[in-house]
């Protein structure tokens, strides 16, 4: 689930550890609206990068490449589906023509 955004990263957690995902203006991916706690599937390459707050730091992060990178959940909410229906028990508001 996503815990954390920004303008070109954010943060997934599968519950075992966060993972920063970073995603470059030069791949031209659309970054999608995300509420934190969204559960979204990643696929991209590994990059070693180092920290700018303490550049002997070295993190990882998870480049997308393409936009279908980006996998959302469905937003569309489920249909209760129709059964039955029966036009018969609404009144014609239509004049008699005399065919029948």
């Amino acid at each position: 689930a996503v815990r954390f955004k920004g303008r070109t990263t954010f943060w997934v957690d599968d519950g075992t550890d966060p993972a920063k995902v970073y995603i470059r203006s030069s791949t031209g991916i659309k970054k999608p609206f995300i509420e934190p706690g969204t559960t979204i599937t990643v696929v991209g390459i590994v990059s070693q990068y180092s920290d700018p707050d303490n550049p002997t730091r070295y993190d990882y992060r998870l480049l997308p490449r393409f936009q279908s990178d980006l996998v959302l959940p469905d937003r569309t909410e489920p249909v209760e589906p129709v059964t039955s229906l029966s036009l018969d028990q609404w009144p014609s508001l239509l004049p008699a023509t005399g065919n029948k």
